[in-house]
């Protein structure tokens, strides 16, 4: 899905389908072939809020493919949309019959305003070693800072194991007041903890303000405009031998 026509051509499949139902339903849908690129990110989350009110009654998602959740699960928080993606149909139907445990990491639901959430969601991929996360987080203080990296100091240390860290940064804002202190506390806090980083997002604001502090600091940006090119340069880095990594 590469921009707003082909998330308009997705949703009208399930709109007819819906209408020949003609009546609310469960859906469970599985999304492994499914990769949201930035530009379609945002409008896809919306379109699929829209599509759901009145037509589904609870939904929930499943796929192996750790990027096209991650993907989906972009979209969603940026819709301030329920994400409800799980590892296996299995899951999915429980969830949609009441019986679910809580999918792992998923963003919770936001009011529909601008301002971040102030927080931070995960997924793992044990086959890739690759930890994805989505930052939600408006820092404009140094106790904003130390509040976003507990985030991480968590997430990490329950891991036991180095990961490749793929983040996407369309919901984080970095003030200039406090992007040198945020820059360097990150290198402190994570960047022993990690084999390799990336970081992308749709969000020129945001990519802005990341890119500042990681030139204030001194470490590397790699930062990309779409999780697919995030993605390549964390397998670039697989193929290279190891080096310490610095995220900001």
């Amino acid at each position: 899905m590469n921009g707003p026509e082909d998330a308009d051509a997705l949703c009208l499949l399930y709109q007819r389908q819906f209408e020949r139902i003609g009546r609310p339903v469960h859906v469970v849908s599985k999304i492994d072939g499914l990769l949201v690129a930035a530009p379609a990110s945002e409008y896809y989350g919306n379109k699929c809020r829209e599509l759901a009110r009145g037509r589904v009654l609870q939904f929930a998602r499943y796929g192996e493919n750790s990027v096209a959740r991650m993907s989906v699960r972009t979209s969603a928080l940026k819709a301030r949309f329920e994400a409800n993606i799980f590892n296996s149909r299995e899951e999915a139907v429980a969830a949609v019959t009441g019986s679910a445990r809580t999918p792992p990491a998923a963003p919770e639901p936001g009011d529909g305003g601008a301002a971040a959430a102030q927080k931070v969601s995960f997924e793992y991929d044990p086959l890739r070693n690759i930890l994805f996360a989505v930052d939600d987080f408006e820092i404009s203080t140094e106790q904003d800072v130390e509040a976003f990296l507990e985030h991480y100091r968590r997430q990490l240390g329950a891991l036991k194991t180095k990961p490749y860290l793929i983040a996407c940064i369309d919901g984080l804002r970095v003030s200039s007041k406090v992007d040198e202190y945020y820059g360097r506390r990150v290198k402190e806090v994570v960047g022993s903890s990690l084999l390799g980083f990336a970081r992308y997002g749709s969000n020129a604001v945001s990519r802005m303000s990341v890119r500042t502090a990681a030139l204030k600091s001194g470490f590397e940006i790699n930062i990309f405009d779409s999780l697919k090119r995030a993605v390549e340069e964390i397998e670039r880095m697989k193929s290279r031998p190891p080096a310490a990594a610095d995220p900001g």
